[in-house]
């Protein structure tokens, strides 16, 4: 399949060019550049350079369509102190290693399923659909200059016994047949930010505080 065929099967493809005619935008061209995505997994990711009219300007846009993702907080309870979970994965275009709260695509119509699925594969932890709330109602778009990547995201409380076991954060977590080779950090949740350049952490961070949950 060519490459622009598999952009306009693409999700998020389709979900951007129904916002452009929600929002009376006209689409004089599309110029599809890039499509990748990974046998092993449901990621992909895709680029187009576009000619919009929009309240009667003309625009030229390079557009990154990434789609959907939901980031998940834990909220542990250990002795005596609240804390919280940071998964430690390599980044590419950092060319390092970044603490982050786990995330991922969401692969499920139900958002909330996606979510208890990263808890589970990045994290070990398994926590029920009920325990798993979200912080925003509208998807928040992490990079809206040129990038289509919206964000859901969710919290759930824990609290864990004083002898839970000590080599959990030794442990390698992650889709390992996709590539992911995680490491995780039990953290007071005060300390969060300190421990962090990651947008999504800040993001998510401020959440709890405006939801009155810090």
């Amino acid at each position: 399949m060519r490459a622009n065929q598999k952009i306009k099967n693409q999700k998020a493809f389709k979900e951007w060019k129904y916002l452009a005619k929600k929002n009376n935008i006209k689409i004089n061209s599309i110029k599809f550049k890039s499509y990748i995505d990974r046998k092993n997994c449901k990621f992909s990711i895709s680029t187009l350079d576009s000619n919009l009219t929009f309240k009667g300007i003309n625009y030229d846009r390079a557009i990154q369509l990434e789609g959907t993702s939901v980031v998940v907080i834990p909220l542990i309870f250990y002795r005596n102190k609240l804390k919280t979970i940071l998964v430690s994965q390599f980044r590419a275009p950092l060319c390092a290693t970044s603490y982050e709260f786990p995330s991922g695509s969401a692969e499920y119509k139900n958002l909330k399923k996606s979510a208890q699925a990263e808890t589970l594969e990045e994290i070990g932890i398994k926590i029920s659909l009920n325990k798993i709330k979200r912080l925003n109602k509208k998807p928040i778009f992490m990079l809206p200059a040129n990038n289509y990547s919206k964000v859901f995201f969710y919290y759930f409380k824990l609290k864990l016994i004083k002898n839970f076991d000590k080599n959990f954060q030794s442990k390698l977590y992650g889709n390992q047949n996709e590539g992911e080779y995680i490491k995780i950090k039990l953290i007071d949740i005060k300390k969060v930010l300190k421990n962090s350049n990651s947008a999504s952490v800040f993001i998510g961070y401020s959440l709890l505080k405006e939801n009155g949950i810090l």
